[in-house]
């Protein structure tokens, strides 16, 4: 990886894309261990340094944001002295300028009055801000390399998008590269400059981004972004989906380890395992019988639902709410400001009828999500 590239990792749940990040970071699970090939950053070989030079690396060249916030925080710890602390180890400062740097980086993560946050708890923070302060904390040593293991897991659409550009911006900002660990195809689209399709613990595909959506030559990869939902679907007909299940790495197959899924397979699939091939070294695949770039066929119509009736006065609910308004007292760490109070939910009335599901939405910046329309 160059400096400021983006690589994707992309492929469904158990296909190795977090082990390959974990094994960057000499962080794989107890008992796991690299038995072959070779890391390098920079100069550096990764494979078979001790504990003490890890340490050395972690957190200051090399980086990881991982995928759930709320677990990867330390519950008992303030988010300030959180995002100091590898600062105050690679750094070498004293507690106060840590302080300072950790205030400076959740500012440069978008996070509003950035050093009076320094003072809460993981638990005071929405979704969004607690991934804004794992990727804080990643970049407060502004490492070479930064690996997002599925940063917007549990976030909604709208975060997301936010999570996303702000990893992207950060990344040209300081000269970084990043993987990006994702089972979104979407998400690649819009922000990798290369991609490596995983697939069973191996590489199925690997090509620049534009390259790989337009002349995809693995049938998984085709499976993949067969699997994307579009908006303009049926919503009474099922989305496209991948039959089967992914092989058990226990007992790996023998042959192609897609062969069980893919519609393609032959005897060969089944007894000899293909290795990366293609004519371009920029696009290579590992597939007997390549597909032809064009993704799997798709049923796509227009909806005909009919639209839904306005609320009616005299409908039969199953759910009614009228006027509802929630209110607390407004805090400062833990001290009452002078019996003014946080207005949650104000005036919202809705009804829900049998068999009817009602969607409810609110602005990423919404302090309470009022009705608007």
């Amino acid at each position: 990886m160059r400096a400021g590239e983006t690589l994707g990792i992309v492929g469904e749940s158990g296909s190795g894309k977090s082990m390959t990040g974990l094994a960057i970071m000499g962080m794989l699970p107890q008992g796991g261990s690299i038995i072959d090939g070779s890391v390098r950053l920079g100069e550096t070989e990764l494979v078979g340094l001790d504990e003490s030079a890890y340490r050395r690396l972690r957190g200051n060249d090399v980086a990881m944001v991982f995928q759930d916030s709320m677990t990867s925080l330390n519950p008992t710890r303030t988010i300030g002295d959180q995002i100091a602390e590898p600062v105050r180890i690679h750094r070498g400062v004293s507690r106060r300028e840590a302080i300072d740097r950790a205030a400076e980086v959740l500012q440069l993560v978008g996070i509003p009055r950035s050093r009076e946050r320094l003072h809460d708890y993981p638990h005071q923070l929405s979704g969004g801000m607690r991934q804004r302060v794992m990727i804080a904390m990643a970049l407060a040593c502004e490492p070479k390399v930064i690996i997002a293991d599925e940063p917007t897991t549990a976030l909604d659409v709208t975060i997301q998008a936010q999570v996303l550009a702000l990893l992207d911006e950060l990344k040209s900002k300081l000269g970084m590269a990043m993987i990006l660990i994702t089972h979104d195809m979407g998400v690649i689209a819009g922000r990798a400059d290369r991609v490596n399709v995983m697939y069973a613990g191996r590489i199925a595909e690997n090509a620049e981004t534009a390259d790989l959506f337009a002349h995809t030559q693995h049938p998984y990869t085709r499976d993949l972004l067969a699997s994307i939902p579009l908006l303009e679907q049926d919503r009474d007909k099922p989305l496209y989906s991948i039959k089967g299940l992914p092989p058990d790495l226990a007992h790996v197959p023998q042959g192609c380890r897609y062969a069980s899924r893919c519609a393609l397979a032959t005897d060969k699939c089944r007894l000899e395992e293909p290795s990366l091939r293609g004519d371009d070294p920029a696009h290579t695949f590992a597939c007997w019988h390549p597909v032809d770039g064009r993704p799997a066929e798709v049923s796509v119509t227009l909806s005909s639902r009919p639209p839904q009736e306005p609320l009616r006065d005299d409908a039969t609910h199953r759910l009614r709410i009228t006027d509802l308004a929630k209110t607390y007292p407004a805090s400062t760490r833990g001290s009452r400001r002078g019996g003014s109070v946080l207005h949650a939910v104000s005036g919202v009335t809705l009804g829900i009828l049998q068999g009817e599901t009602y969607g409810l939405v609110e602005s990423p910046d919404a302090v309470s999500p009022h009705l608007a329309g």
